[in-house]
């Protein structure tokens, strides 16, 4: 069994799919301002971008899950290099912090695509937006923290920050435990800004291959790691 201790990483389909129900007009992910520098956005979706998932394709081993610009799910080779990076992570939630008290609801209306008509239709949310390392990110777990359910924040960067890099070579067995070029692009991605009382904040979270690093496990009340991963065999 291979196990992930990561500080940043991306969305799996199983959270996708969670957080499209709350905030369906924020799961497809406008690009960052240096994002708009690697990416020409055209079409119905403009200035969205589409951005990888860790969930591989149960019944196509070389093509992993995406959230696609239309707002909904879609399938790529692993080794594509035409889609962006959208970071997910996990701080420890104090109702204190100016992080928390400074949280804003943001309104969002966007075309979403309709499967059953293929037309674009109008779709409106409300979420709940904090800054992190000068990063906008949604507080997808907002409820469960103020009701004291959950003890740590759950964000996705609201933005694509940057092209993403693929999870393997063409040809090459796709292994999201094995994208080390991936795991190290979320990493600093998400860091290079922090302050120190930032990164203090940030949470590891395990993973393991017997799911396919699909479930997410926040490691609570443990030191943090100095590894961006490590595998046990």
């Amino acid at each position: 069994m291979s196990t992930l201790k990561l500080d940043a990483y991306i969305p799996s389909l199983s959270e996708y799919k969670k957080y499209k129900e709350k905030y369906p007009a924020f799961m497809s992910a406008d690009l960052s301002k240096f994002a708009k520098k690697q990416f020409t956005s055209k079409g119905d979706y403009k200035g969205k971008c589409t951005f990888p998932l860790r969930s591989i394709r149960s019944n196509d081993t070389k093509r992993f899950w995406f959230g696609s610009a239309n707002g909904n799910l879609t399938t790529n080779y692993s080794y594509t290099k035409s889609t962006g990076l959208r970071v997910a992570f996990n701080i420890k939630y104090d109702p204190g912090d100016t992080i928390v008290k400074k949280c804003k609801l943001q309104k969002r209306t966007t075309n979403v695509l309709d499967y059953n008509t293929e037309d674009n239709k109008k779709v409106t949310s409300v979420a709940p937006i904090v800054k992190f390392g000068k990063l906008d990110c949604i507080w997808l777990n907002k409820e469960d923290c103020e009701s004291g359910k959950a003890n740590y924040m759950e964000l996705w960067t609201l933005d694509v920050l940057e092209r993403a890099l693929p999870f393997s070579k063409f040809n090459e067995e796709p292994d999201f435990g094995k994208a080390k070029n991936l795991l190290f692009q979320c990493e600093i991605a998400l860091k290079m800004n922090c302050s120190k009382k930032e990164l203090d904040m940030i949470i590891p979270t395990e993973f393991n291959s017997e799911d396919n690093y699909e479930k997410a496990t926040p490691i609570l009340n443990l030191e943090k790691n100095i590894d961006v991963y490590e595998n046990e065999q």
